[in-house]
């Protein structure tokens, strides 16, 4: 088993030892998004959210077909929907659950960019 992920912190030297794990970090991240988005989680969908993805999301989620039926097929691969309807089946249909799991997704590129940035410097 490959040792868990683990991030230095941004003050540290590269000869220090002290690494803050991955999950830590992604768990600092997604709660600070969550707290400054808190006003913001009830608004209703915006147009290519309508448009696209909540109708794709909400085919998988009732029909398990990635192609969607409810709206034009077009070029955007299905994970983003297959992710929403697994979270829509886990916490319930509703626009502060597909907020939510969109800030988590925020919060991993978030964590990712930071990794790949403390990698190449």
């Amino acid at each position: 088993m490959p040792p868990p992920l683990t991030v230095e912190a941004p003050h540290a030297t590269r000869t220090s030892s002290r690494k803050i794990p991955a999950s830590l970090l992604l768990l600092i991240l997604f709660v600070s998004i969550l707290v400054l988005h808190i006003p913001l989680l009830n608004l209703p969908y915006y147009w290519d959210e309508v448009g696209y993805f909540v109708p794709a999301a909400r085919d998988f989620l009732l029909r398990g077909d990635p192609v969607p039926i409810n709206t034009l097929s077009n070029a955007h691969p299905p994970l983003l929907m297959i992710y929403l309807a697994l979270c829509w089946k886990l916490f319930g249909e509703s626009i502060v659950v597909t907020r939510v799991a969109m800030l988590f997704v925020a919060a991993s590129a978030l964590l990712g960019v930071f990794c790949l940035a403390r990698r190449i410097t």
